[in-house]
């Protein structure tokens, strides 16, 4: 038997020979396809916290946008609801000035109406300047119906002086803001 497998080796060398060479190729590829595999992995690792980080970012700017959104839709509420164009309002704050006065115990009789641009907000400024006569409570109560009026005022001056018999003498500035006839859009 012996005899046999060496006289026929050429049948048996040949297949062995392939079989040893797909063996070492097929070692050689697991390699590489494992170096390949764990190139992939690491690549989709990266890409999922990217990923992830870009998710976040999304998230940190939607937020932003729609403060970004609400803020601008306060400013607009604020322009065309609170201050208004003068045209609109101007009448309508000036009678409640003077309600204002009257349920206060003074009486205005004349108001000059001065006026400034801040062009930087398109914002126009208004001064209600007027004097009144009255006493400390009356001046007080004034005041006090000014600051939680549903009008825009604020108390830009006020001057008092003595006068006989108790009373003062209050020459006063009060100042509201509209908005600009021209106001930039893109504010």
């Amino acid at each position: 038997m012996r005899n046999k497998w060496r006289f026929y080796w050429k049948y048996w060398v040949i297949p062995l020979i392939v079989v040893i060479v797909n063996l070492v190729f097929l070692g050689a590829h697991k390699f590489v396809i494992e170096g390949r595999l764990a190139s992939l992995e690491s690549q989709l690792k990266n890409r999922r916290e990217v990923s992830a980080e870009l998710a976040l970012l999304r998230k940190e700017l939607e937020k932003r946008l729609s403060l970004a959104k609400d803020a601008e839709r306060g400013i607009n509420y604020f322009y065309k609801e609170v201050l208004g164009k003068e045209k609109d309002r101007f009448t309508e704050l000036v009678r409640e000035l003077r309600k204002i006065a009257r349920d206060s115990g003074l009486s205005i009789s004349s108001i000059s109406y001065p006026e400034t641009e801040i062009k930087e907000f398109s914002l126009e400024r208004k001064f209600f300047t007027f004097g009144v006569v009255g006493n400390y409570r009356q001046l007080f109560d004034f005041v006090s119906r000014i600051e939680v009026s549903d009008y825009f005022f604020y108390i830009d001056k006020i001057a008092v002086s003595q006068r006989d018999g108790g009373l003062l003498d209050i020459s006063m500035v009060i100042a509201t803001f509209f908005e600009a006839e021209k106001r930039k859009k893109d504010i």
